[in-house]
């Protein structure tokens, strides 16, 4: 078979005078005939992603009231809805490690760390390093840029630590953030006299742009057509964005390219990282939506508290309520990102199925300062290794190797072993004895159990039962494990709970 197609090389670049820009995954990268579709360099990228959103949320209103696949989805995460086969919604996490007494201080800082900020470095070289800057030692080696780090508050959140004592900056001026996604120079001052010299990027490989594509195939044109439009409409937004900031400001020190309308704001930056996705600029971002102890007021929700303040509800209806309002549209605005990276056709998929997402926060309760239960959402479905779709919730009973505590085994093994005795006894019973129990494999977070009982005996009060339990494993599904078996004896019970012989029924 002979494939008349041009091979466009994965890292390709439309470059001018001061700008390049990369290509989203196109088919003519991966020709079919070819060894390179077989090889690490022509694997689709894994991509991390880290939002995170201060003073946590009111979690009645964030976790849905059922589990599994069928839950009604939730006030807060409600504008996620058209997306829920992404979305994996997970309930019970407790970051133990980063409790502080501290308010607000540390509460950024120890989100995706999980140590305390004081005890960074003393349980080893990684302890304080965060999880996106280790996802960058795999993922983030073979982009331009190995990670982006990006904040819509009003000052910066320090989420992302590359070390346990530094910290990196989060840009928040979406100018700054295009410059350095498609501008050339080696510093940013650099790229911004480029393009104050030389006007649109996309003016300055447009010849390029136009050569590529008369020799692609018809779906890699459009893919292009629609990539390139993207980065037009988001250098036009940055522009008008600057000419509108000037020293009339009224918020002091905002930075220069920063819309003054809030919601176009969330906008700009989130579509920058879709952009920065889809053109595999980088496989790792983290941004902050705002910081701790945020004054922001929310007047486009007609909310004149500042968001501090509120946080502070003290339990208070008409204050938790605007908080469910602002919590809402942080998630609206979130859920525009998804729907570009849902957009984004890549391979025979697209975007957001080959990324893993984190949206969340590292406190519960704003007005008790907890961290327990944490708001958690996971989006995308991680090339395939997430099913999605579904709310779990965590057991709190976990050891520090992260699998169950055995007595929240045995109690689940007592109540399925209890079902076929209510049967016979029909009445009051008790357990008097667990005869026989043995753990043969660890229960791990995100098992599917399945528990098989089986009456041994029956005798004038009591009846002995044998449970096996079988875990069905979360990266591998459709395979089984027995983790427990178990022995235990019930006996029928009269009301001052003394032992009552029963009739045998069944």
């Amino acid at each position: 078979m002979f494939i008349f197609k041009k091979h466009v090389p994965r890292r390709a670049m439309l470059k001018g005078v001061g700008a390049a820009i990369s290509l989203p995954l196109l088919d003519a990268m991966l020709p079919a005939t070819t060894a390179l579709a077989a090889t690490a360099a022509g694997k689709t990228p894994k991509r991390f992603a880290f939002v995170g959103f201060p003073h946590g949320a009111i979690m009645d209103s964030w976790s849905p009231k059922e589990t599994g696949t069928g839950y009604t989805m939730s006030p807060i995460l409600k504008p996620l809805e058209p997306y829920r086969q992404h979305l994996t919604i997970v309930s019970g996490l407790r970051n133990k490690p980063a409790e502080t007494p501290e308010p607000h201080g540390y509460i950024e800082q120890g989100w995706l760390t999980c140590v305390k900020p004081w005890d960074f470095g003393k349980e080893g070289p990684d302890s304080g390093v965060s999880a996106d800057q280790l996802a960058v030692r795999y993922v983030g080696q073979d982009t331009r840029l190995p990670s982006l780090e990006m904040t819509t508050s009003q000052g910066s959140a320090r989420l992302a630590w590359r070390t346990p004592t530094q910290s990196l900056p989060q840009e928040g001026n979406p100018r700054s953030v295009f410059q350095k996604l498609f501008g050339q120079g080696d510093t940013d001052a650099e790229r911004a006299q480029i393009l104050a010299e030389t006007g649109s990027i996309l003016d300055r490989v447009q010849g390029q742009a136009k050569r590529l594509q008369s020799s692609l195939g018809v779906q890699d044109r459009s893919l292009v057509n629609d990539y390139l439009d993207s980065v037009r409409e988001i250098e036009r937004r940055v522009q008008m964005a600057a000419k509108a900031d000037t020293s009339e400001l009224s918020i002091p020190d905002a930075p220069v390219g920063t819309p003054n309308d809030l919601t176009e704001y969330f906008k700009l930056m989130f579509d920058l990282m879709a952009l920065a996705f889809q053109a595999d600029i980088t496989r790792v971002m983290t941004i902050s939506m705002d910081r701790e102890a945020s004054m922001r007021t929310y007047t486009n929700l007609s909310i004149s508290e500042g968001f501090h303040p509120l946080s502070h509800h003290g339990n208070n209806p008409q204050k938790m309520e605007k908080l469910v309002q602002i919590q809402r549209y942080h998630t609206e605005v979130f859920a525009g990102f998804i729907k570009k990276l849902d957009a984004a056709k890549e391979a025979d998929k697209n975007v957001l199925y080959n990324s893993t997402i984190l949206f969340g926060s590292n406190m519960s309760n704003s007005d008790m300062h907890n961290n327990n239960p944490l708001p958690a959402a996971v989006f995308g479905k991680a090339y395939g290794r997430i099913k999605g779709g579904q709310h779990i919730a965590m057991p709190a009973d976990t050891n520090a190797n992260g699998d169950i505590f055995g007595g929240w085994v045995m109690a689940q093994v007592d109540l399925a072993g209890a079902v076929l005795p209510a049967r016979l006894m029909r009445g009051r019973m008790a357990t008097v004895a667990v005869n026989q129990f043995i753990f043969k494999q660890p229960v791990k977070v995100g098992d599917i159990l399945s528990f098989f009982s089986k009456v041994t005996r029956v005798g004038r009060t009591s009846v002995t039962v044998s449970v096996e339990v079988y875990a069905e494993r979360i990266r591998s599904q459709g395979q089984y494990v027995k983790v427990t078996e178990a022995q235990l004896t019930y006996v029928a019970i009269d009301e001052q709970g003394r032992p009552k012989p029963f009739q045998d029924t069944m």
